[in-house]
């Protein structure tokens, strides 16, 4: 298993959740459903949508959820604060 929230010389940083949450954050500047969202972080950062990279992203959006930086309303999310 990855340890997704530690940074060493076998792991990318692009496997970072921290790292990933804070790409996923700067990219919401208005409200955007979590596909639209993911689609732009993949076209940005020229990686392939996959199985494994929405994995990914979901953790890091978990994580948004967690520390209260983002918000979920109408199918949208959205900043807070």
């Amino acid at each position: 298993m990855i340890d997704c929230f530690s940074i060493n010389k076998y792991q990318s940083v692009d496997e970072n959740i921290p790292y990933i949450a804070m790409r996923l954050y700067k990219l919401i500047e208005r409200p955007i459903s979590v596909d639209k969202l993911f689609e732009k972080y993949s076209k940005i950062n020229r990686i392939d949508l996959s199985l494994n990279l929405e994995r990914l992203l979901f953790l890091a959006m978990t994580f948004l959820f967690s520390v209260g930086l983002t918000g979920l309303s109408d199918n949208l999310v959205r900043r807070i604060g």
